[in-house]
């Protein structure tokens, strides 16, 4: 439980910990032998195609040499490309593929129905009342900067992802399952 006396940093903390586990445990990457920092390789590139390596690793918080031996796998399992740019020879880009596009839309899915699941515990009231918490609060980290793309933004990145509201994409996770 929450203490009142907790500082608006340790409670991001906790929230972040917190959903970022659940997230793993909603997500199924056993079966194809990858690392959480692989599957993070596949989000990084579903969410911001043709990145290049050195903005990956600085993502990731890794080094450039670390990357490049994480990469190997993620690419000989043909999630992702990785090509010379063409203005710069120097500089490599990581692109999508179809099979990487699948694998992630597949855990996105299973992370979706796990939240589905979880909200439709919640009463109507509750539902309600944690969107707009969610919605605010993201407004206000939006505003301090940790958020770099809206909730609308980062959804239209998604495929097959409606394109509405935080409080709407809410409702909708928890009425697809009653």
């Amino acid at each position: 439980m929450m203490k009142k006396s907790q500082s608006s940093t340790q409670l991001f903390g906790s929230i972040f910990v917190t959903i970022a586990q659940f997230i793993l445990r909603s997500l199924n990457i056993d079966h194809v032998g990858l690392t959480p920092i692989q599957f993070m390789i596949c989000i990084i590139v579903y969410t911001h195609p043709n990145v290049t390596m050195s903005e990956l690793a600085q993502a990731l918080g890794i080094s450039s040499a670390q990357l490049s031996r994480t990469m190997r796998v993620v690419e000989d399992r043909g999630l992702v490309k990785r090509e010379h740019n063409k203005d710069n020879r120097r500089v490599v880009n990581v692109h999508r593929t179809k099979d990487g596009d699948q694998f992630v839309e597949a855990q996105i899915d299973l992370v979706k129905q796990s939240i589905g699941e979880r909200f439709s515990t919640l009463t109507t009231e509750q539902s309600n009342e944690l969107s707009e918490h969610l919605a605010a609060s993201i407004g206000i980290l939006e505003q301090a900067g940790i958020v770099q793309m809206s909730p609308e933004d980062f959804l239209a990145t998604l495929p097959n992802l409606p394109l509405t509201p935080l409080p709407k994409v809410l409702d909708e996770l928890t009425n697809d399952q009653e």
